[in-house]
């Protein structure tokens, strides 16, 4: 610890009151780097062991989850405590400030489930996961700010993420009534971008959380799925897509003219002047109507002209009294890929062979299962493989299956 730590550090302005103390932005002299500095009163005495474990126990976590702890000063009357800067901002400062879709909203809190329970295999627990502790980066995740003390009971785990998740949704700072039951409380916001079956099964699983009845590792599994659920829908027809500005409208179809000749974009965006029909001049046209004159002629004489049995394959005649299946050879061999892919039924058979995940990427496992056809599912787990490998998977791979089922597989995060 550095003793002259008040002189090392310099506090430059107030980001935050929070329940426990205050943030401020900060400046390490020595070494020249931003930080942020927390304030707190010390109740208890510079001697309060029990603290100063807990800060100890907090300085080891080294996760991109946490606002890293640098270094510490007790005081007789205060504590302070310098933390790595992010860039970025306080999520409560933002409430009211952005747009919260649901995609997005549902992808920040399963990540910050996830460092969660990272933070639980270093046996560092207990803290709040409410708003005003969070710290959002501009890159779009979720840090905890302080993490070494407790936090109220409704802040905590899996309840605290469900809280989060409706003062995401609300846009309030504070959560009026707190006894007042998870899923009526998602029935009164908005959750933008999320279609009817999506909102029905968060306000499913947000009321067994309330209930007791899901986990910490339910609920963020559950999120999981719906935040890949999400991305699928994407890619098929967005959920109320934002409607483009006319600007936006005005690249496109500018993009669109260059790309394709003698086309008119129909779109009518209002107050629209650029949208001009691209002729090609007659002496340019001519010889192009003669050369589409003389295929359609060679089109007709080949299609008219009477054939001559002495040139047909004599193969084809010689067997067709003893297998008249032999017909439809000369013209499935024209596309083979078709041919054998199709399913013998009529194409009512969608029977696969589980494909083997183990061994691969994560995304090489995403995209393998999508090219059979399976929904996926995937748990990022401590294991002695590589980190983003795939260990195990269920089913085992080679066993019949059906597309449209479901796999699930675990990726590596390394050895803890």
């Amino acid at each position: 610890m550095n003793l002259f730590i008040g002189k090392r550090y310099v506090a430059h302005s107030q980001i935050l009151a929070l329940s426990n103390g205050l943030l401020y932005n900060g400046e390490d002299t020595s070494l020249q780097r931003e930080v942020l500095l927390y304030t707190t009163k010390n109740q208890q005495g510079a001697s309060d062991d029990e603290y100063v474990c807990k800060l100890r126990k907090a300085s080891t976590l080294a996760h991109d989850g946490f606002l890293h702890i640098f270094d510490t000063s007790f005081e007789e009357d205060s504590i302070l405590i310098v933390l790595k800067y992010i860039q970025g901002k306080p999520l409560i400062h933002g409430l009211k400030q952005q747009i919260w879709t649901f995609p997005r909203i549902i992808t920040l809190v399963a990540d910050l489930g996830v460092s969660i329970l990272d933070a639980m295999e270093e046996q560092i627990t207990g803290f709040s996961v409410a708003a005003e502790n969070l710290w959002l980066s501009e890159d779009e995740r979720l840090s905890v700010i302080n993490y070494w003390e407790d936090g109220e009971p409704q802040t905590i785990g899996a309840i605290g993420l469900c809280n989060l998740m409706i003062q995401l949704f609300s846009g309030l700072a504070e959560i009026q009534d707190p006894d007042e039951a998870f899923d009526t409380y998602l029935y009164r916001v908005g959750l933008h971008q999320a279609s009817a079956e999506q909102k029905e099964a968060l306000i499913k699983l947000v009321r067994r959380v309330y209930q007791g009845k899901a986990s910490l590792s339910s609920l963020i599994f559950g999120l999981q799925d719906l935040s890949q659920a999400n991305r699928s829908t994407e890619k098929e027809q967005p959920v109320n897509a934002p409607i483009p500005d006319a600007a936006a409208l005005s690249r496109l179809q500018t993009q669109q003219r260059t790309a394709t000749a003698n086309v008119i974009i129909e779109s009518i965006p209002p107050e629209s002047d650029f949208m001009v029909e691209e002729t090609i001049p007659f002496y340019k046209k001519k010889p192009i109507i003669i050369a589409s004159s003389l295929i359609v002629v060679i089109l007709l004489i080949w299609v008219l002209w009477p054939p001559h049995k002495s040139e047909r394959n004599p193969s084809i005649t010689a067997t067709d009294s003893s297998n008249p299946a032999q017909e439809a050879t000369p013209q499935i061999t024209a596309e083979p890929q078709q041919s054998t892919e199709a399913p013998v039924d009529g194409g009512q058979s969608q029977n696969i062979t589980i494909p083997k995940l183990v061994g691969m990427t994560q995304s090489d496992a995403e995209k393998q299962a999508l090219s059979f056809g399976l929904h996926y599912s995937f748990v990022i787990e401590a294991n002695s493989e590589a980190k983003g490998i795939v260990f195990k998977q269920d089913p085992e791979p080679d066993t019949p299956g059906v597309k449209g089922d479901n796999i699930k597989f675990w990726v590596s995060k390394g050895t803890p």
